[in-house]
């Protein structure tokens, strides 16, 4: 009997393959001649997903979007399309979970076969202290990593023992020993099998184990999907669901996780009383402000800043900032220079909607207080959208920038939002793009009321919440206690809000 014909995708979808694992690897040093290889193999197969997924994700790296969208909306939920690169083109949490949910069964779930490990756990027991284990990839010079520093420190031992499990690399930095430091016990499982990694968890008797990666880079899903813990939490780096059975909650806030957001994730809503986010109250500015002139400012007119990384910037968002530089004729916009193509791109751009591609200034990576203490001289913040703004954000506030944001549908574009209502800004929030860009105009031109909302974000930095991560660890840790109480109940997880706490501690200057 004759065989049904097979189109030339399918027939060489193994050379397809190797060829787009190969651009993974080479990818860093040689991103042009790569995005051609891209487009080039995309003439060959057209309808191949993995190539217009990767495409579309390596050209929003370098903010070239002349490839349009790549009807990128139908290949969300599709086995190429990660879900953290879903939260870059989509603010719709149902995608979302599709995406994730997607990748959950593909990457973990064989022919079918369930679970590939499940460690037996005993008869659950109140007790008076927990063994909290944290998962990461990013135990090194990270944005997680400057964000959860000090809740590590501030853990009450009479509470909780803590477990540090490293998935990366020891980078030799000062964030690292700190973070080593931190935890009662600091394993190295980035060598280990997932297999071997998930029973050294098991062995250490960890009642809760927080996975701080989620589906973002470095992540062993592997280990948590062999469930090592009765209990497992996502939390801080993937703002998303995972939509993995082996996760039972997802930390958040009033803000970020509201109910029409928690209805698309897979896990149980922890609610957070002030924001989800912890924060270090011991990050240092550096005490020498540079000069405008010493980085590439103008030494006069008004600054618009944006550090997130370029992934997060988007077509319809930068057109917006395009035209606030037409109304606001002195002013700025000061980027983060992730590489050379992407600050090549946008000057493109900017020059095509008609400003001046030297009105786009960009920045280098400098460590942190260096940073901190440079993003002073910048006037407004610039939230992004679909993802917005994280430690980005927070690192603005610290520095005493005023952020404006719009609030997203989903989680990932609601974070600045969080921030702002616990610092009691809540103005700086719009409810739409329209409105967004309507506000950022309206503050660059009435710069009386842009000093007045810096002077109130200076006084309420270390009186609001958001910076007290004594009082964030109290209500994390009061979290978990509830967690463990619901499991020793012997019911399944269900969804709960954590009662604010009295002040513990302040945050310090």
């Amino acid at each position: 009997m004759k065989q049904p014909e097979q189109s030339q995708s399918s027939v060489d979808a193994p050379a397809v393959q190797m060829a787009l694992d190969l651009e993974m690897g080479l990818w860093p040093r040689g991103r042009s001649g790569l995005l051609a290889f891209l487009r080039h193999t995309l003439t060959r197969f057209p309808d191949h997903p993995a190539v217009r997924a990767r495409l579309a994700v390596r050209s929003r790296e370098v903010a070239d979007w002349r490839d349009g969208g790549l009807g990128v909306a139908e290949l969300i939920g599709q086995k190429r399309f990660s879900p953290f690169d879903a939260l870059d083109f989509t603010d719709d949490p149902v995608h979302h979970h599709a995406a994730a949910r997607q990748y959950a069964l593909t990457r973990f779930l064989r022919a079918g076969a369930s679970m590939p490990g499940c460690f037996p756990h005993e008869p659950p027991a109140l007790k008076p202290v927990l063994r909290i284990g944290y998962l990461s990839a990013d135990f090194r010079e990270h944005a997680t990593s400057h964000l959860a520093a000090e809740l590590f420190e501030r853990h009450d031992r009479r509470r909780v023992t803590l477990f540090g499990y490293s998935l990366g690399r020891d980078d030799g930095t000062a964030i690292r020993r700190r973070i080593v430091h931190g935890f009662d016990s600091f394993v190295e499982l980035g060598e280990c099998s997932d297999d071997d990694a998930a029973c050294r968890i098991h062995q250490d008797g960890i009642d809760i184990l927080v996975d701080l990666n989620g589906y973002t880079a470095g992540a062993r899903t592997g280990i948590v999907w062999r469930r090592p813990a009765p209990i497992q939490v996502n939390y801080l780096g993937f703002p998303g669901t995972m939509a993995a059975d082996c996760i039972d909650y997802v930390i958040g806030d009033p803000v970020v996780l509201p109910d029409a957001v928690a209805a698309h994730f897979s896990e149980q809503p922890v609610v957070l009383p002030d924001s989800y986010q912890c924060n270090d109250s011991t990050k240092v500015i550096a005490a020498a402000r540079p000069l405008r002139r010493e980085v590439g400012l103008p030494p006069s007119g008004f600054v618009f800043c944006c550090f997130n990384p370029p992934h997060k910037l988007t077509p319809a968002m930068f057109e917006r900032w395009m035209r606030l530089l037409q109304r606001v004729k002195d002013a700025v916009l000061w980027l983060l220079e992730s590489n050379e193509m992407m600050a090549a791109n946008l000057r493109r751009d900017a020059a095509v909607q008609g400003v001046a591609p030297e009105r786009l200034v960009f920045a280098p990576f400098l460590p942190l207080p260096d940073h901190l203490a440079r993003l002073g001289l910048a006037d407004l913040c610039l939230d992004t959208q679909p993802y917005g703004a994280h430690t980005t954000a927070s690192d603005a506030l610290w520095a005493g920038v005023p952020v404006v944001t719009c609030l997203g549908r989903s989680f990932a574009g609601r974070v600045a939002a969080s921030l702002l209502t616990v610092l009691g800004l809540p103005e700086l929030i719009a409810s739409d793009p329209d409105a967004y860009e309507t506000l950022a105009l309206h503050l660059a031109n009435h710069r009386d009321e842009l000093a007045a909302l810096r002077r109130r974000l200076s006084a309420n930095r270390l009186s609001a919440p958001l910076f007290d991560c004594g009082r964030f660890t109290t209500h994390l840790e009061t979290a978990y206690e509830v967690m463990w109480a619901i499991h020793c109940d012997g019911g399944g997880p269900r969804g709960f809000g954590v009662v604010p706490h009295p002040v513990r501690g302040r945050a310090r200057a």
